[in-house]
């Protein structure tokens, strides 16, 4: 139905029917500041969103492959525009970062926030007591001592037996005393008594078996005869008297040939004492060179003045030198060694013979 046309009323006025589609109201889009949308003319060309305080300023929209959509911004409460969504910080894996602030892994101790943190290869770490070296298990098994029933390889060794050979020379019972020895058979062969035996002094006749074990007999004795061979203080020697104890005391000779320089070497050693008798150094004949040599009394470095037992300034080949200390010897300190020092005897050697012995 057309709408009617007062054009006297003011109401009317207010609305207009369309010019494009019959019967249907016709509503005109202003800008603020009153003009029509299209220019004033009333016209059907495209509109704009404007802003309201400055109708330069237009809204914009995005040519997209499905759609037209206006371009928007977010604000805050205070009208600045929000350009950055994401709840915080990003940060790449593997970031340094002591005290991250932002979207990270957070945890709760049900009063505190904390960030979640990682050990130095980026595993988490996680407190508490599991896989530990002894883990807790009940139960009865595989203990140190497992129970076993039966009875096998025990300490000893149950063993039944009718009979077993007797090693050789075993005592059977048919050998063995059945009965009490008699008064005969006690005094037949004598029996050794160790201890106190109590003698009865008016004893007139032999003991009795019985009397014999009855009580210890104590037995006294004057003197006994010594036995064969015995010491007596007749042959004892007096107070006072000097014993002189000799040890090796046949005299031995000993031998040693150097073909080198000898320095301090032990011809004899021992730690008791030494006793010589004789010492002689004879020179190879083949020497090219006059031998120095020097022998003594000494624990380390053969002496020069006080022990020396025999000494050449040079031996010539061919020939030699001895030193004879009569029947006794001369003896030295305990624990002196014979010792040598010497020059090198070129192209030859030297002999050394010592008669000795240790006392």
């Amino acid at each position: 139905m057309a709408i009617p046309n007062h054009r006297g009323d003011r109401e009317y006025q207010k609305f207009l029917e369309s010019t494009s589609t019959a019967n249907q109201l016709g509503v005109v889009v202003i800008n603020p500041d009153g003009s029509d949308i299209s220019g004033g003319s009333g016209g059907g060309g495209d509109g704009a969103i404007l802003d309201g305080v400055t109708s330069s300023i237009k809204a914009s929209v995005f040519d997209l492959s499905n759609s037209n959509p206006i371009a928007s911004a977010i604000v805050d409460g205070n009208g600045d525009q929000i350009t950055s969504f994401g709840g915080g910080t990003q940060y790449t894996d593997g970031d340094a970062q002591a005290t991250p602030v932002g979207t990270v892994a957070m945890g709760t101790d049900g009063s505190n926030i904390f960030a979640l943190s990682t050990d130095a290869s980026g595993n988490l770490n996680v407190i508490g007591t599991f896989f530990q070296a002894t883990q807790p298990v009940s139960g009865t098994f595989w203990q140190a001592t497992q129970p076993v029933s039966g009875t096998f390889f025990q300490a000893t060794q149950p063993v039944s037996a009718v009979s077993l050979p007797l090693p050789a020379g075993a005592a059977t019972s048919a050998l063995q005393q059945t009965d009490g020895l008699t008064d005969t058979e006690l005094r037949a062969t004598a029996v050794p008594i160790s201890g106190t035996v109590t003698a009865n002094g008016t004893q007139t006749d032999a003991l009795t078996d019985t009397e014999l074990r009855a009580t210890a007999v104590p037995i006294s004795a004057a003197s006994l005869p010594l036995p064969s061979g015995a010491a007596t203080s007749a042959n004892q020697l007096s107070d006072g008297h000097d014993i002189i104890i000799k040890e090796n005391a046949d005299w031995i000779s000993i031998r040693a040939n150097y073909t080198a320089a000898q320095t301090n070497t032990a011809i004899i050693t021992t730690a008791a004492k030494l006793c010589i008798k004789k010492i002689t150094i004879t020179a190879d004949n083949a020497n090219t060179v006059d031998v120095q040599a020097r022998v003594g009394f000494a624990t380390a470095t053969t002496p020069t003045t006080t022990d020396v037992l025999l000494s050449h300034p040079g031996i010539a080949a061919g020939s030699g030198i001895v030193e004879f200390y009569g029947s006794d010897g001369i003896t030295g300190t305990t624990g002196e060694d014979l010792r040598i020092t010497s020059e090198v005897p070129t192209t030859g050697s030297i002999d050394v013979v010592v008669v000795y012995k240790v006392i």
